[in-house]
């Protein structure tokens, strides 16, 4: 296979920035600003079309070095842009919630109402049939409000194309055109109203990460570049950027991620604790006094499935973020945080990302400052590991075996048709319940993960 380098696209809020990484490091890099003069500097954020520009004048530049990019990484702070797409897009969400009782999501509805949007939700008991007359009364009423995207959820069939899909079927028969449907196809998340929460944020932050993910793809398009782009999630892994458009908040703190393994990675520190600010305008906030702490193993960070706060709505891990204070803790709090999270036999390094606000250095644990957050950050997106799951049910009677043989194919025919292939590639099969399916079947994964390159192409 022909070595070649990947080229990395870092989106922040305020800036991007874009190199040619090969070998777990970056060779050439720039730093990207957004040309909005008539904003101040507090309005300002990056547009899909600054993107493009900075992007495309970038690639025209690099085209003296003779390695052609074999993929795009691309690493971006779309979901930090949620209060952004609140409040700038008078958001009108319809939402068909099945479910035996009738509740309403009050905080993303009085969010919506307080920017001139809405959320009007119909709930519909799943035991009667989601009748045409019904239909056509719950999308009159989307459609008198003025509604342009309808999120469908259910808490039966839920992760499957199952009953969401047939109502989104039903709909668009009925109203052919009227609005763009929106359900929750990932199927890692099994609380009921923590999924409705990820799917209706999923709603608010599609659009504009919709929109750069095609500036990006149209700026390597117009620079003769076309090789397939991964995004990078907030556990450290790329993903495809299908499976990041349909669950838009996997993304997020994927920079954040990006930078622990980057540090690790330039620090020789496989295994440390990491201490950097965190605050939710990002990393660009660096002076916001928020702290947060964490932990990188074998150079990846240890991610938790457990719940987490997004602004101010809950949903589900996994995410970094193993400790967080909302300012700089006394020191005796800040060293019970790094001791809570040090489960190795001996101190871990310490890899202080703070850039001089906190003093580790009389520590009883090895300190290193890192100079240099973004080239952390860059660094990490091109050492990622790619990783995508794959899903079928399986009866009690069905040969598992077989089953697993059935979804190593389907795997096989993806990287095929994505153009990628695997090396250092592992294969993790996990059998689930399935409490939100009307079914006894089991629910088979097929995770894949390793190191993704181009694949080898015949002319």
């Amino acid at each position: 296979m022909k070595e070649s380098m990947d080229l990395i696209v870092r989106i922040g809020l305020k800036t991007c920035d874009f190199a040619y990484g090969v070998h777990n490091d970056w060779l050439i890099r720039h730093t990207g600003r957004t040309d909005q003069d008539n904003e101040s500097d507090a309005e300002r954020r990056m547009t899909p079309s600054d993107v493009y520009r900075e992007l495309i004048s970038f690639l025209r530049h690099g085209k003296q070095f003779a390695l052609p990019p074999g993929k795009i990484v691309l690493v971006t702070d779309a979901a930090e842009r949620f209060m952004d797409s609140v409040c700038r897009e008078q958001k009108k969400i319809g939402y068909i919630r099945l479910a035996p009782d009738s509740y309403k999501p009050e905080s993303m509805t009085q969010l919506l109402e307080k920017n001139n949007g809405l959320l009007i939700t119909e709930n519909i008991d799943p035991k009667e049939p989601f009748a045409p007359k019904q239909c056509k009364r719950v999308l009159a009423t989307f459609f008198q409000a003025g509604v342009t995207d309808v999120a469908v959820h259910s808490m039966y069939q839920f992760g499957f194309k199952g009953e969401e899909q047939r109502i989104i079927e039903v709909c668009e028969k009925t109203a052919p055109g009227a609005f763009r449907y929106h359900s929750l196809e990932t199927k890692e998340y099994t609380s009921f109203l923590l999924t409705e929460n990820r799917l209706l944020i999923n709603l608010v932050i599609r659009g504009s990460f919709q929109k750069e993910l095609a500036e990006v793809e149209r700026a390597c398009r117009d620079a003769g570049i076309e090789v397939p782009m991964v995004v990078l999630d907030g556990s450290g892994y790329c993903i495809d950027g299908d499976t990041a458009l349909q669950d838009p908040l996997s993304v997020w703190q994927g920079g954040y991620a990006a930078a622990m393994m980057g540090a690790a990675i330039q620090y020789d520190a496989p295994d440390a604790i990491i201490v950097a600010p965190y605050g939710h305008l990002r990393m660009e906030d660096k002076k916001s006094g928020a702290v947060i702490i964490d932990r990188v193993k074998d150079c990846k960070p240890v991610t938790s499935g457990r719940t987490k706060r997004f602004f101010n709505f809950q949903v589900a891990g996994p995410f970094p973020g193993a400790v967080e204070f909302p300012e700089i803790p006394y020191r005796h709090r800040l060293l019970e945080a790094i001791h809570s999270i040090n489960t190795s036999p001996g101190p871990l390094p310490v890899l202080d990302m703070t850039d001089g606000d906190l003093d580790l250095q009389d520590l009883d644990y090895p300190v290193y400052k890192v100079a240099d957050f973004d080239s952390a950050l860059l660094t990490g997106a091109q050492a990622a590991e790619f990783r995508k799951s794959f899903y079928c049910l399986v009866s009690p009677s069905e040969e598992k075996a077989a089953m697993q043989a059935f979804l190593r194919k389907e795997a096989a025919r993806w990287l095929t048709s994505a153009g990628f292939s695997l090396s250092e590639r592992k294969e993790d099969f996990s059998w689930s319940s399935t409490p939100y399916l009307n079914t006894k079947k089991e629910q088979l994964t097929l995770t894949l993960s390793g190191r993704l390159s181009p694949a080898e192409r015949t002319d």
